[in-house]
């Protein structure tokens, strides 16, 4: 997917996924699939909720935020990747440099994101050097 492999993505996409999976691939596969959007928004919905709050992990928050944002379901990309910094997983690197994140990038609220994202690296920097 990072690498704009779609097609090879949807082969690895098509099998069944059970039991706890890190990356969403079952909200990747209906974006990839061209499902509707009503449905798209439902299943992210429903993966949002299954999260626990706070996240069980908060790589999770990652995750989820990635795909909605390549899904085009920047304003649920947001709120979790808002919530993701809120829970401490700052996730700079990625949220500068992953493709997943593209269509955030081009949103008005991401400079503050990325700002957010910039404070919480350094504030557990600081911490880790006490």
């Amino acid at each position: 997917m990072r690498k704009g492999r779609f097609d090879e993505a949807r082969r690895k996409l098509a099998r069944e996924f059970t039991g706890n999976i890190v990356g969403q691939p079952q909200l990747l596969k209906a974006c990839l699939d061209g499902r509707p959007r009503q449905d798209v928004e439902a299943l992210a919905q429903r993966m949002e909720n299954r999260l626990g709050v706070p996240a069980n992990d908060a790589e999770e928050l990652y995750m989820l935020a990635g795909v909605e944002s390549f899904c085009d379901l920047q304003d649920a990309a947001i709120r979790i990747a808002q919530r993701m910094l809120a829970e401490n997983y700052c996730a700079i690197d990625g949220l500068s440099r992953d493709p997943l994140f593209d269509r955030l990038r081009a949103r008005a609220e991401y400079p503050a994101i990325l700002k957010q994202a910039g404070e919480c690296r350094d504030r557990f920097v600081a911490e880790s050097r006490r």
